[in-house]
């Protein structure tokens, strides 16, 4: 059983073989009962705990107004708890605990909204960008388009998108550290409400210079080491639809911390082997393959 003091602040519930519950001022989180015949403690279960510092770091880069959304949170069940049990078993990033307490954070492609609108495709292109299947119709100059243009142009050309909708773009930066070569994640999420009679500037007033652009007809974002696009709408009942999307990635140290050795790495700083022992035929070269 561990403590925590912030990091997970407010998450209440399962997920996977973990339970998160609020003692006192305190947020309490162990693993659930084995099952009968089953041993504790085993390596898997350890290294399935030394994935959760990227992934609780990744959810605490998006700033508050902007966190991952899951249709199926309710209040028993947090968007939190969604946004880990969706990745827990996708993508394995491992950190050591000291770079965990030091605030490391990795790009991954992490699922950051789960919902019943139509996915937007993303892809990364070779000239650097990545292109969406948002079609733009005559739409090529962004820098000039109003919010009421760019709305107009999304919706004409596009059947999954109507006035209201709301279209979120998020570009994740990788940053290594000079000195120590720890690594960390910046966000930036920028929100376009398609409005036929805005008359704002798409980039001067809500997305900046340089992150969108369009080519050969469709919405690309321009920049980043990931990058997501995710479609939303209100309901007339109040309740928030979005599309299910997943970050797509161009991140050359993503490999460096999914490889055989960050999880040796990580099982050693959480004192899961001992490397001195790892090639002694005890069954710990497991690791290799989880």
């Amino acid at each position: 059983m561990s403590k925590f003091v912030g990091i997970f602040r407010k998450q209440r519930g399962k997920v996977g073989d973990f339970v998160f519950r609020k003692v006192g001022p305190e947020y309490i989180v162990s693993e659930k009962p084995p099952k009968k015949g089953t041993s504790e403690g085993t390596l898997n279960q350890s290294l399935y705990r030394a994935q959760w510092g990227n992934l609780v770091r990744f959810w605490q880069s998006f700033s508050d107004r902007d966190k991952p959304s899951f249709e199926a949170a309710t209040i028993n069940v947090s968007h939190f708890n969604l946004f880990m049990r969706a990745n827990i078993n996708g993508t394995r990033v491992y950190l050591t605990k000291e770079d965990v307490r030091l605030g490391a954070c990795v790009v991954a492609p992490y699922r950051v909204s789960e919902g019943s609108l139509p996915v937007v495709p993303l892809t990364y292109e070779s000239g650097g960008y990545y292109a969406s299947t948002i079609q733009l119709g005559d739409l090529t100059n962004l820098a000039s388009t109003t919010i009421g243009d760019f709305s107009r142009a999304v919706i004409l050309n596009n059947n999954d998108f109507q006035n209201g909708d709301q279209i979120a773009v998020f570009i994740a930066s990788q940053i290594v550290e000079s000195v120590g070569g720890l690594p960390r994640v910046t966000m930036k999420g920028y929100k376009i409400e398609l409005d036929t009679d805005d008359e704002v500037n798409l980039v001067t007033d809500i997305m900046g210079t340089g992150n969108v652009s369009v080519v050969d007809g469709v919405l690309c974002v321009a920049r980043g080491d990931g990058a997501v696009i995710v479609h939303s709408r209100k309901t007339s009942t109040g309740e928030t639809l979005v599309s299910t999307q997943s970050f797509v990635v161009n991140n050359a140290i993503l490999t460096q911390y999914t490889s055989a050795d960050a999880r040796l790495k990580a099982a050693e700083s959480y004192g899961i082997i001992d490397r001195g022992n790892w090639l002694t035929p005890n069954g710990q070269n497991e690791i290799a393959a989880n």
